[in-house]
């Protein structure tokens, strides 16, 4: 009887296992300026060319171990540590990025925004471009050049870099709200940071 019970013990915490796979996926996305090659064999090995086109890259690991990304950059060989399981960015770019959570909730979208609305965005902004207000409650970002940055434990939330427009609208599965994160150089940051600068003077 024991040695019953004991089979199906054993049964029931593979079958938990098996149902858990993605539990220690690790996800990143390479932000660069400039080409990136991921070695075939082993895609913790990656080189970065020299440039100023912007360019993404993901790179997916399944394992309960700890992941040291090896990175040969045009200024000489860095690491990354991917110590948790979860999706992260790696900024290889020359500015520095900023940005956040999307809010796109199944409710009725906003029609028309207030002034107020207008002046906490402007707020908001600036302090994100001094690098300030930064939480992980407010799921907003400054990642310096040659930082990872965990973004979330979700590895099939969603981001938008820089250069890549988000869509007006995301399919949703089981009524839940998409999880959307959207980037933006520093430099474009401004350029959005001064629109709305702009918008609140009408």
């Amino acid at each position: 009887m024991k040695k019953l019970f004991s089979l199906v013990t054993i049964a029931a915490f593979v079958a938990l296992v098996s149902c858990s796979g993605g539990s220690n996926t690790k996800k990143v996305l390479i932000m660069s300026s400039g080409k990136l090659t991921v070695d075939a064999q082993n895609m913790a090995n990656i080189k970065q060319e020299p440039g100023t086109q912007h360019n993404e890259q993901y790179v997916t690991f399944n394992t309960g171990d700890k992941v040291v990304l090896n990175v040969e950059t045009p200024s000489g060989k860095k690491s990354f540590d991917v110590d948790a399981p979860g999706l992260y960015v790696l900024n290889l770019k020359t500015d520095t990025l900023v940005g956040g959570y999307k809010n796109f909730g199944s409710g009725p979208g906003e029609t028309k925004i207030t002034q107020a609305q207008l002046q906490d965005k402007v707020d908001s902004l600036q302090q994100l471009l001094n690098g300030q207000g930064v939480t992980e409650a407010k799921k907003n970002f400054f990642i310096v050049p040659g930082k990872l940055q965990k973004v979330s434990v979700n590895t099939d939330a969603q981001i938008f870099g820089p250069f890549n427009q988000l869509p007006g609208s995301f399919s949703s599965d089981n009524d839940k709200a998409p999880e959307v994160y959207k980037f933006y150089t520093a430099p474009d940051a401004r350029e959005v940071l001064d629109r709305t600068v702009k918008m609140l003077k009408q």
